[in-house]
């Protein structure tokens, strides 16, 4: 400590001096400038003194060109000016009586067609969707099962949007469902679905739906939902969405499924889709992890302080 306080002592002389110099050097300054100025000022002053300008503006020649200015021929062309032919093309009210024309008014007040809104307006499910739980069997062992929750939107005969859904009257038709696909029906309504394997036989997902409901028979493949490997399932509770064609859609919820082989009747190791992923969960994970961080580093900060200061002392 009392290093350091020499080393401010000097530090604070040395800065004193410097500042004695610079005064002594402002001081000396200013006589300097009063003799280099003076002459300078007195130069300017006698050429200000030359008459010579005077005799220049004395020249009386410019008056000659006025009486040039006061040829009345230019009042003919006043005259010209006058003539109002090019007010009346401009005051020609003819071009606001084609833009004030309401015809275009009542055209764009047609919108009020667009009313049918409310016969488009999204139905709602009734009570009686429910979550069912379908499996398919192959001897005593089951190789396929389903659970979801699902309704068709559709468009009946007075083209309005109607729900139909998918309730516990709906049972498996063993006589057409394999490890592959799954009929699943109610009377004369009925949903398939048809897996796919991948090439290599290591993945599947589910390919193709179709509906039969009254009037609705549609049906859409390519659809690639729950790429999972065999012997796993795939669930999804946010659900899918099947577009067909004519504005039919069927909306499955709470979506499980395992296809061509499972052990026993549940179902294995579950692959989540994308949607249901929670980017809240890592958000705060990866907060509480750089808030130790921080902490281990203030620690450090202050354990390297105080080891300093018990080194001075000693």
């Amino acid at each position: 400590m009392m290093l350091v306080f020499r080393r401010f002592l000097l530090y604070l002389g040395i800065i004193v001096l410097a500042g004695s110099i610079s005064g002594l050097a402002a001081l000396n300054g200013p006589d300097l400038k009063t003799t280099t100025s003076a002459p300078t000022t007195t130069s300017a002053a006698s050429t200000t003194a030359a008459p010579t300008t005077t005799s220049t503006t004395a020249a009386p020649t410019t008056t000659s060109a006025a009486s040039t200015t006061a040829a009345p021929t230019t009042t003919s062309a006043a005259s010209t000016t006058a003539a109002p032919t090019t007010e009346a093309t401009t005051a020609a009210p003819t071009t606001e009586a084609t833009t004030a024309a309401p015809t275009t008014e009542a055209t764009t007040a047609a919108p009020t067609t667009a009313a049918p809104t409310t016969s488009t307006a999204p139905p709602t499910p009734s009570p009686n969707e429910s979550l069912n739980t379908y499996k398919v069997a192959e001897g005593n062992t089951s190789c396929l099962m389903m659970t979801m929750e699902a309704h068709l939107q559709y468009n009946n005969d007075q083209n309005q949007s109607a729900v139909i859904n998918v309730t516990d009257s709906y049972s498996v038709d063993s006589a057409g469902s394999n490890c592959s696909y799954l009929i699943i029906t109610s009377g004369a309504n009925s949903l398939t679905f048809a897996f796919k394997q991948s090439a290599d036989n290591k993945t599947y997902t589910l390919d193709q739906v179709a509906v039969t409901f009254d009037q609705v028979h549609a049906k859409k493949g390519g659809l690639d939902i729950g790429q999972v490997a065999v012997k796993a399932s795939y669930v999804c509770n946010s659900g899918a969405k099947v577009d067909f064609d004519g504005g039919n859609v069927l909306v499955m919820r709470k979506i499980h499924f395992q296809a061509f082989t499972m052990d026993g009747d549940k179902y294995s190791t579950a692959f989540a889709c994308t949607t249901d992923f929670n980017p809240i969960v890592p958000i705060i994970v990866g907060a509480v992890l750089a808030g130790i961080v921080v902490l281990v580093v203030i620690v450090y900060i202050l354990g390297r302080r105080r080891t300093r200061t018990g080194y001075e002392e000693i």
